[in-house]
C-alpha cells in the first residue's frame, strides 16, 4: 500500500543545495520565500558552487549581467539575504570534491540541538552524485533526506529522486540505487570536480530547468510546510507538460 512519511518531529533543518546552475539558482528564490515565511521551524540554508558567472549563465540562470565573473553562491546568498533578512542564510563557493567537506556542511549546528540534514542535489556530473552516494550510506549520518534532480542538455525531460534514511535505516533508496548507471560513470569535467557540471556551448532549456526547480520546491514545501514526504521520484517532460511521480510502497 502507499504510505506518507510523517515528519511533524522534525522542528530543525539544515538543507544545502548543491549546485546553482539551471535548476538550482532558480529553486533559491522559492526556497528562500518560504523559508521567510514559515515561523514554526529552525531552517538553516546553505547554498554551494565553485563556479564563477559566466555571460553564457544568463540564458537560463537566475544572474543578471552585473553579476558577471562573481561566485554564484556568494551573489544568490547576498541577494535574498537582502530580500529575506529574517532567514538563516549561507554560502560556499569553492567545488566540494570530498566527502568530508559535505558531511561538515551538512552536519552544521547553530544550537545545541542538531539540525536534519536535507541535501539537494541540482548537480548535472554524476562523479559528484557518486560523492554524494558516499555520504548518505556514511555511518555518521544517520538520518539524511536527498532529493537529486537531473535534466537532459538536448531534451527537455528529467526526474527527481528522493532518497531518505531514518535512524540508520534507508527507507527510500536513493538515486544511484535507482539509477545504478551512475555509479559506472566516469565524467570528463574541466579542473576539477565540484557542485556543479561544465556547462555546455548549449545550455539546457530554461523551461526543463523551471520544471525542475518547482517540482523541487513542491516536495520542499510539503516537508517545511505540511511535515510530509509521499512520493519516492518524479519524471517530467517540459516541452508536453507532463509530470509523472510514483509514491511511496510498502509491503
Amino acid at each position: 500500500m502507499s504510505v506518507v512519511f510523517d515528519f511533524t518531529d522534525i522542528k530543525d533543518y539544515n538543507i544545502v543545495v548543491c549546485g546553482l546552475g539551471g535548476t538550482g539558482s532558480n529553486l533559491v528564490p522559492f526556497l528562500c520565500q518560504t523559508v521567510a515565511m514559515n515561523n514554526e521551524k529552525n531552517i538553516h540554508i546553505t547554498l554551494a558552487d565553485g563556479d564563477m558567472i559566466e555571460s553564457k549563465n544568463l540564458r537560463n540562470q537566475k544572474f543578471i549581467e552585473k553579476d558577471i565573473n562573481k561566485p554564484k553562491a556568494e551573489v544568490l546568498c547576498s541577494r535574498y539575504q537582502r530580500i529575506y533578512p529574517n532567514i538563516n542564510l549561507s554560502y560556499y563557493d569553492k567545488y566540494i570534491t570530498d566527502t568530508a567537506k559535505l558531511m561538515e556542511l551538512l552536519l552544521f549546528r547553530k544550537s545545541y540541538r542538531p539540525l536534519f540534514p536535507v541535501l539537494v542535489g541540482c548537480v548535472d556530473n554524476n562523479a559528484t552524485r557518486q560523492l554524494f552516494h558516499k555520504v548518505f550510506y556514511d555511518n555518521n549520518i544517520s538520518d539524511i533526506l536527498y532529493i537529486d534532480s537531473g535534466n537532459g542538455t538536448d531534451n527537455m525531460e528529467g526526474q527527481i529522486v528522493i532518497g531518505l534514511k531514518r535512524q540508520g535505516k534507508t527507507i527510500l533508496s536513493p538515486v544511484a540505487d535507482v539509477y545504478p548507471q551512475i555509479l559506472e560513470d566516469n565524467d570528463n569535467i574541466e579542473n576539477e570536480v565540484g557542485c556543479v557540471a561544465h556547462i555546455s556551448e548549449h545550455p539546457q532549456n530554461i523551461a526543463t530547468n523551471l520544471y525542475a526547480a518547482i517540482t523541487l520546491f513542491s516536495i520542499l514545501n510539503n516537508l517545511l510546510f505540511f511535515d510530509k514526504l509521499n512520493k519516492h521520484f518524479y519524471r517530467f517532460n517540459a516541452s508536453d507538460g507532463f509530470i509523472q511521480n510514483k509514491d511511496i510502497f510498502i509491503d
